[in-house]
């Protein structure tokens, strides 16, 4: 996985292995996976199978099914994505938006 121009077009790339080969194949466009300017650089998770990255103005999460390549309903965000993580059992997301809010959220 990769977010290519993540501040122009913010394209989601899916790479296979295809013998020595690695095969990109275009998923989405619009996504990106951290602000410009700040430190935290990769603002997506997976979570329960599922790939999570924030919409190019961080104000959704955009969910891929990756083995099924589509795109599942977006999850509107309680404000500016700034980091997010994953739980180790798979039960939520925790969230920090820009205003320096915390938040928990439970993806599909």
């Amino acid at each position: 996985m990769a977010v290519h121009m993540p501040h122009l077009a913010g394209v989601l790339t899916v790479y296979r292995r295809d013998g020595a080969r690695l095969v990109g194949r275009a998923l989405a466009s619009s996504v990106s996976n951290h602000a410009i300017g700040t430190r935290e650089l990769d603002v997506a998770a997976w979570h329960n199978g599922h790939f999570l990255v924030p919409d190019a103005q961080a104000s959704r999460l955009r969910v891929f099914d990756i083995d099924a390549g589509r795109e599942l309903a977006p999850i509107e965000l309680p404000g500016r994505l700034r980091q997010m993580v994953s739980d180790t059992r798979g039960r939520h997301i925790a969230l920090l938006t820009a205003d320096g809010s915390a938040h928990r959220l439970q993806p599909p």
